[in-house]
């Protein structure tokens, strides 16, 4: 189906019923497609931007939620490599780190597996995390994972057993799980050590040699593979009933739930089909009643998930822990975790033993954080986040508003253990972080300033801040027990 034939956002005519009034409808049916709407939320919304980043018609799209074209559209199984680091002139909401180089690539292993080449990377942090479509993170390649020489990992699909490929000279490794999906998402992160011009072309080259390659043109150089088509979904929009379940189930049927190594979803499926969601599944048989039961939860079931985002995870000084099985929710059966804070929240998400992000929107007093007001983030000596420095793990602290956006036109709204102009530390070999919309005077060696939004911006200058420990210590990726420091109000 091409880009021209997509329903407008407020045609429901793909579903009959789905655009007449809801007062008639199945209870029963309603709490079923809610429960349906969280566990396959991650298949419709990854799906949508898969065509987004891979389409010319999706890139148009793209272009004008974002503000910018980013450089895409980009085809399935080829990289797409950011430039610079993230900053606000970017514009970017979904709380973009400022610390690394993001790289993706959208690709199927359907037809056959593809062989990810990577270069050596022996002076600075990076992964290519790998995820699927239901955006549970199944593998890694990296510093931490797979160290740090050059080498040719096979990427291959769920039950592929087929002869691992050996050119001369160049050995694959096949030493990754296999895929729980033919559609998969690879998210990589260069990091660049410091803010100057020459380290960030070195990280560019980096990334630049992160590259995948078809098994058979792997074998046979002069075999052209055409990229595969990524689906169309039907209607954009999370809320648009038409779009929502027809573009659920056709996602679901071209990565089938439950397929090995991932746990088995049969019971779950067989329940969802009695309401016409899942795989193989048409919800346009259902009754009347149905129907518009379904209308109702595709409506508010975006809410549902809004909802759950301050809900997961532990609280420690203000500051919220991710659940430990972040990034694998799915697979532990947490549709929940998986559906609002992975896919919504951030596409996917790094296990805790990679990175740890912790976050607040509240003073030590649990008051919301706001633009009006000063405030003081202090390090002790030997209180800083803990990290593995042998795979050059590192921490950062980055302020956003509460669009989830860097604060428009702010030069300082990160800090980070890895950048020289933060290394300066006060007399007891501490740091202090102080956090104003005004550049704040008599600043002492080892305090550095977060520019927060002003009061009369949107949401009266609300903001939150993420904490990133990249290769946590046990004390944050498992334990929990480090205790990230309050952020303390000062009186003005």
């Amino acid at each position: 189906m091409g880009a021209a034939t997509l329903p407008s956002i407020d045609d429901h005519s793909a579903l009959p019923g789905l655009g007449e009034a809801a007062e008639d409808f199945d209870e029963y049916a309603y709490t079923l497609a809610i429960q349906a709407y969280v566990y396959g939320f991650p298949w419709l919304f990854l799906t949508q931007l898969r065509w987004l980043c891979t389409t010319a018609e999706g890139a148009k799209i793209l272009a004008k939620i974002s503000d910018s074209s980013l450089g895409f559209p980009v085809p399935m199984n080829a990289f797409w490599h950011s430039t610079q680091l993230m900053s606000p002139s970017y514009n970017s909401t979904g709380t973009p780190n400022t610390d690394t180089l993001y790289s993706m690539a959208w690709c199927d292993l359907g037809r056959e597996p593809l062989i990810l080449s990577v270069p050596a990377v022996k002076d600075r942090y990076y992964c290519i995390e790998l995820s699927g479509i239901d955006s549970d993170t199944y593998g890694y390649v990296g510093t931490r994972s797979t160290g740090t020489d050059p080498a040719h990992y096979l990427l291959a699909g769920p039950g592929w057993a087929g002869e691992l490929p050996q050119v001369p000279g160049k050995p694959v490794l096949d030493v990754l799980p296999r895929a729980f999906y033919p559609s998969i998402l690879l998210l990589g992160r260069t990091g660049v050590n410091n803010y100057t011009r020459p380290e960030l072309a070195i990280a560019k080259r980096t990334q630049e040699q992160y590259t995948l390659t078809p098994l058979s043109t792997w074998l046979d150089p002069s075999v052209s593979v055409a990229p595969p088509k990524a689906q169309t979904p039907v209607g954009f929009n999370d809320q648009t009933p038409a779009g929502t379940w027809l573009t659920m189930n056709r996602a679901m049927a071209e990565n089938l739930p439950g397929m090995p190594p991932g746990i088995p979803q049969a019971e779950l499926l067989q329940l969802f089909s009695r309401i016409g969601v899942g795989p193989q599944q048409d919800p346009r048989s259902q009754s009347p009643q149905v129907t518009r039961a379904l209308a109702l939860a595709a409506r508010n079931g975006l809410g549902v998930l809004e909802q759950a985002l301050g809900s997961r995870g532990t609280i420690v000084n203000g500051w919220s822990y991710p659940p430990l099985d972040f990034g694998k929710a799915g697979q532990s059966g947490d549709y929940l975790t998986r559906a609002a804070l992975q896919a919504m929240a951030g596409i996917t998400a790094h296990w805790t033993i990679e990175a740890v992000y912790l976050n607040t929107n509240e003073d030590s007093a649990g008051d919301p954080l706001d633009g009006a007001s000063s405030y003081r983030i202090s390090f002790a000596e030997n209180t800083f986040p803990p990290f593995e420095a042998s795979a050059f793990g590192f921490w950062s602290i980055t302020l956003y508003n509460s669009s989830f956006a860097l604060v428009s036109g702010s030069e300082h709204y990160t800090i980070n253990s890895w950048a020289p102009r933060y290394s300066a530390r006060d007399e007891e070999n501490g740091m202090t972080i102080l956090l104003q919309s005004s550049r704040p005077e008599g600043m002492e060696a080892g305090s550095y300033w977060l520019q927060s939004p002003s009061a009369e911006e949107g949401d009266g200058g609300r903001f939150y801040m993420v904490l990133r420990v990249y290769v946590p210590a046990p004390s944050v990726a498992t334990t929990q027990t480090w205790q990230p420091p309050e952020v303390a109000k000062v009186d003005s």
